[in-house]
């Protein structure tokens, strides 16, 4: 093999393990939530840059435990701060969990039994 292709050849390998890598466990998540999935409302907190990726920071409470998550943002919108959108969640793994931006709360009696 040419000198010049090597390197480039092991970088695209490198990369097509991770995104097989990062499938596969991305793939876990979604059916350990679907197989011990629960629903509750989870409240946006932050809304950031980290590094170059956007993100915005959520939690929620279940079993008198707050647990964080984060997801990617499209595009960075603060409208969305501070305000309770419901996810779906692992029972097993509450870390485990999937907010859904399309889902926003805003009945009060719901969002007071967040405890958030």
């Amino acid at each position: 093999m040419n000198r010049q292709l090597k390197p480039i050849v092991i970088i695209g390998i490198l990369i097509l393990v991770i995104w097989i890598v990062s499938k596969i466990y991305n793939n876990k998540i979604e059916n350990d939530i679907a197989e011990n999935k629960s629903t509750t409302y989870a409240k946006v907190y932050d809304v950031e840059y980290v590094g170059k990726n956007k993100v915005f920071r959520y939690k929620f409470k279940y079993d008198n435990k707050i647990y964080l998550g984060d997801a990617p943002a499209e595009k960075i919108n603060f409208e969305i701060l501070n305000k309770y959108y419901k996810i779906d969640f692992s029972t097993e793994e509450p870390e485990k969990n999937r907010i859904n931006l399309n889902a926003e709360i805003t009945d009060e009696s719901i969002i007071e039994r967040t405890g958030l």
